[in-house]
């Protein structure tokens, strides 16, 4: 199991380069990135995409780089430029009669006069790049991962409490079924007393009804132990996905318990419903930090 949320630095120096890269994410549901570093590193921006979306597969992943380039341009200098904005530099003093020397500085700052052209940034570069990036991500994970393992403690005590509490209600429901029975049964026998006629028949059906209708809850608590099946093979599972499957298993935990609840009002099953609904509350709430 693992965290959407985590942090993860890497940082490499050399005699060329300066890269420091971090990346931090927090829960969404789907992928989302956002990648920030200096212009020139842009064009890389998808291969280093593919790097995170090997380890991330959901949450908001921000990506940030820090670059230096320490490698000496290529600098040109184009002489006639020069020796033209020399020129006419020389030619507007005569004519105010400014008798200043001439500001190299200022020529020079002229439109293309000096050019410079960075290095390339060749497949050894992007391999660097790269290389930094995945150390990044990886710190990252190990991050996610311990937090996902101290969520899985969380979820493991809750799967407990749950099947605890489903096993108590439908240990309860043979003794429910009885005390219902013998409502019902006396219901009818003090109907009976009376001159059986149509609308006392329709009453008798009606405290039939009645009766199967509250205390058969077989299909809930065979669908709610079927979740929790689900449920602990996921919290032993490799984790992958887990955030989805489980949110997907809560959601019918919860319909289930929800119609137990509407139905079953046996007094001494009332708190473990009650903790039921709960504990897949706080369930439903942790897996939205689960990847």
């Amino acid at each position: 199991m693992k965290s959407m949320t985590g942090f993860g630095n890497a940082e490499l120096h050399n005699d060329d380069f300066d890269i420091e890269i971090e990346i931090k994410s927090v829960n969404s549901k789907y992928f989302d990135w956002k990648m920030s570093s200096p212009r020139e590193l842009l064009v890389f921006e998808n291969q280093i995409k593919e790097i995170v979306a090997k380890y991330i597969r959901r949450g908001k992943a921000d990506l940030r780089i820090n670059f230096y380039d320490k490698r000496v341009p290529d600098y040109q200098l184009d002489e006639n430029k020069l020796k033209a904005f020399a020129e006419l530099l020389k030619h507007a003093k005569e004519i105010i009669g400014d008798e200043t020397p001439l500001d190299l500085e200022t020529i020079i700052s002229q439109p293309n006069v000096l050019t410079f052209h960075s290095p390339a940034y060749d497949e050894d570069f992007l391999q660097i790049l790269l290389e930094t990036a995945e150390q990044a991500v990886k710190k990252h994970q190990l991050m996610a991962m311990q937090e996902g393992e101290k969520m899985k403690e969380f979820f493991d005590e809750s799967f407990l409490k749950i099947k605890e509490s489903v096993l108590f209600i439908e240990r309860s429901v043979p003794e429910f079924q009885t005390k219902c029975f013998e409502n019902a049964k006396d219901n009818i026998e003090q109907l009976l007393k009376e001159s059986l006629n149509e609308d006392l028949e329709k009453r008798l059906m009606l405290e039939l009804a009645l009766y199967f209708d509250k205390n058969d809850i077989t299909e809930e608590i065979i669908r709610i132990k079927s979740h929790l099946d689900k449920f602990e093979e996921r919290l032993k599972g490799d984790g992958i996905d887990a955030g989805k499957s489980l949110n997907f298993i809560f959601q019918e935990m919860q319909r289930e318990i929800n119609t137990i609840s509407a139905k079953y009002n046996e007094t001494t099953a009332f708190e473990h419903i009650l903790r039921i609904k709960e504990e897949i509350e706080k369930c439903r709430e942790q897996i939205q930090n689960v990847e």
